[in-house]
Parts: C-alpha cells; structure tokens; sequence
C-alpha cells in the first residue's frame, strides 16, 4: 500500500513563489544529483519562480545563481534564484548523523535548516530486522 502511495503523488508542486521536486526541476521523474555549482545553475534554467526545493541527494545545502551557501540560515534576496536541498530526516549523507529539515519563512524570507538527534540504533536495528541492505543502516552511524 504504501509504495503504491508513493507511486501515486506527482513529482512536482509548484505556485507563484516556488516549486518543489524531489531530484531535479529539469526532469523531476528522473533522479539527478544537484551537487555542484555547475549543476545548480542547469537546474535554475528550468523553473521561473524564485525558489525551487529539492531533495534526493540528503545534502543540506542552498544553491543561489552566485554561490554555494552551507549555512544554518539563508537570507532570499528578491532578484535571486536559490536552489534549496532540505536535507533528509533519515539517510544523511553530509557527514553529520542527526536528523536535518527545513524550515521555511515566507514573512521573513529565510531558510533555517534544523539539527536534531534521534535514537540512531533503534533505527539502525529496525533496518537490519527489516532486511534492508546493511549499508543503509551503518551510513546513520557516520551521517554519509
């Protein structure tokens, strides 16, 4: 039931102020890696809102059309264009082991990214019972 969830939702929502996929807004269906400068600025060609948020690749980090940004907070300027990768509450793959989300302030027009630590070995416990790959739950031990 619920991969056929999962295959149910679309692979992008967008409105006036930003879009949201979950790879790439060049081909949200596909499962790109926005990891670079270069990168960013291919996918920044695909969308004409302000913001686009992104997942997939569980790296916290905020792209504009000028630089790379690895901070806890991000201020939007309004004649920029931002990548936004929100980070992943499971399967971290920064080198930090806690839990990572984003929050978003509309008013304030900020990102804040927030760390958070959760009980790891019970994670990494149920995915060994579950019969997952083993590496899935040792990169919770190491965020990578």
């Amino acid at each position: 039931d619920n991969k056929n969830y999962l295959r149910s939702l679309p692979f992008s929502h967008q409105d006036d102020e930003m879009i949201m996929v979950h790879s790439s807004p060049t081909n949200p269906s596909h499962w790109y890696y926005v990891l670079s400068m270069p990168d960013a600025l291919i996918e920044m060609q695909a969308f004409s809102q302000n913001l686009c948020f992104i997942g997939h690749s569980h790296v916290p980090l905020v792209f504009s059309n000028q630089d790379m940004i690895r901070e806890p907070l991000v201020q939007i300027e309004q004649n920029h264009k931002y990548i936004v990768n929100v980070g992943s509450v499971g399967q971290p793959r920064d080198g930090n082991p806690q839990l990572c989300y984003t929050l978003y302030d509309t008013h304030k027009r900020e990102i804040k990214y927030v760390r958070l630590d959760y009980d790891i070995h019970t994670t990494y416990a149920k995915i060994i019972e579950a019969g997952l790959p083993l590496y899935l739950a040792e990169r919770l031990l190491k965020g990578y």
